[in-house]
């Protein structure tokens, strides 16, 4: 599953306790990605989906968090999902 970043490996999944731990997660890895151009979210936001709805009678949240530089690709498909 990939987005547009330009590097590897990257790790598309993080598990984080808390709003703090995820902004520092963010924060780290902008040290190791080069973002790329055009990006095809659809892909990444229907995992999320499937996999909180796995989930779905645990204590436990999903964030997808979507950052872009560029344009979306699959920009009607990606409003569809949402």
């Amino acid at each position: 599953m990939g987005f547009g970043a330009q590097s590897a490996p990257i790790v598309h999944e993080l598990q984080v306790e808390n709003v703090s731990s995820m902004v520092m997660a963010y924060r780290n890895c902008l040290h190791s990605i080069k973002l790329g151009g055009a990006s095809c979210f659809t892909p990444s936001i229907e995992h999320v989906a499937r996999t909180a709805r796995k989930h779905a009678q645990g204590d436990d949240y999903y964030m997808l968090v979507i950052l872009t530089c560029s344009e979306i690709s699959d920009l009607s498909k990606t409003i569809k999902v949402i």
